[in-house]
């Protein structure tokens, strides 16, 4: 139970983190390095919300907000359904491991809170690429797959550590 609550945790302040760096978007604040590199003045509001995923920390962020909600919703269901309690716990343990990972990349590898020394006036720009709007939503469906993903991958995991395989794991 607190692993789960370690997971609802972590999708609480991730989304407020990636809030918070959507608001910045938003707000023009150019004194964050990543919004100074991915956006300026002249890009259109939903394009300025795009450019949450348009750089490496953004997306990471993004990959670790949609990790959380889906090792949330896994653990929540898992708890309840799971007979064996040990083999719950460990595939919540092993989502919180893989969510640790991202989030430790995420800030210590390509923080987007980072701030410049003198902000700029302007930023310089999103990605040509990504404004087209199929590529806006591209990269989130991408990381949302590979979060849902992460979650049968941590069952058939825990199921291996405790040398489990029942109905249970694969009902419905």
């Amino acid at each position: 139970e607190s692993g789960a609550r370690g997971l609802y945790a972590s999708l609480f302040f991730t989304a407020l983190a990636a809030t918070g760096l959507v608001a910045a978007f938003i707000g023009d604040d150019y004194s964050l390095r990543y919004v100074a590199m991915h956006s300026s003045a002249n890009v259109e509001t939903f394009y300025k919300f795009c450019a949450l995923w348009s750089g490496d920390g953004g997306e990471l962020l993004l990959a670790s907000l949609m990790l959380a909600a889906a090792g949330s919703a896994a653990a929540w269901r898992g708890l309840r359904r799971d007979a064996d309690r040990a083999r719950a716990a460990l595939m919540v343990a092993t989502l919180g491991l893989v969510l640790t990972a991202v989030l430790a990349a995420t800030a210590f590898k390509a923080n987007p809170f980072a701030l410049v020394a003198r902000a700029p006036g302007d930023g310089r720009g999103l990605d040509p690429m990504l404004r087209h709007p199929l590529m806006a939503v591209q990269p989130p469906l991408m990381l949302l797959g590979a979060a849902c993903a992460a979650v049968p991958l941590a069952m058939a995991a825990s199921a291996l550590m405790r040398r489990r395989l029942d109905g249970v794991l694969l009902a419905e």
